[in-house]
């Protein structure tokens, strides 16, 4: 993914010609921080906006824009606890919870003052998510922005 000089304004390009754009941030692993990507302009559709943790940029954005396209095509959304299949080799799906904090969707609260959003969670190789007890990623890697739905 490349760097822009001014997300918010590419944002607000790629919105009125796209729908909506995908920021990847890189982890900063010294300071704690994990990678993250998230979407923007999902809003303009009446539609929370989506945000992933701890995957490679690369892997984030193809996730995240098959989403939208999803949500976009279909004029649908996402409920809290859906799973979402056909993104890893192994039948594992990924999981919508409803994140209650937003702060890390930076251009996102930039071109609309404040976003909702989704969060898409990703088990471990086990199946596990990161509120299953024996989860074998470390919990900084994958932080979760809300909680799962009961």
């Amino acid at each position: 993914m490349r760097q822009q000089s001014d997300p918010v304004d590419f944002a607000h390009r790629a919105i009125a010609k796209r729908y909506w754009t995908v920021t990847a941030v890189r982890a900063a692993v010294q300071v704690g921080f994990p990678s993250l990507a998230y979407t923007t302009g999902l809003t303009s559709l009446a539609h929370p906006e989506l945000i992933i943790y701890g995957l490679e940029p690369g892997t984030a954005g193809s996730i995240l824009n098959t989403v939208g396209h999803r949500i976009a095509r279909a004029g649908g959304s996402l409920t809290a606890g859906e799973r979402l299949s056909g993104f890893f080799d192994n039948d594992l799906d990924l999981v919508a919870i409803e994140a209650l904090t937003t702060s890390d969707l930076r251009v996102a609260n930039r071109v609309y003052g404040s976003v909702s959003a989704w969060q898409l969670v990703w088990p471990d190789s086990a199946g596990l998510y990161p509120w299953s007890a024996g989860y074998g990623i470390a919990k900084t890697v994958q932080p979760l922005a809300g909680l799962p739905a009961a």
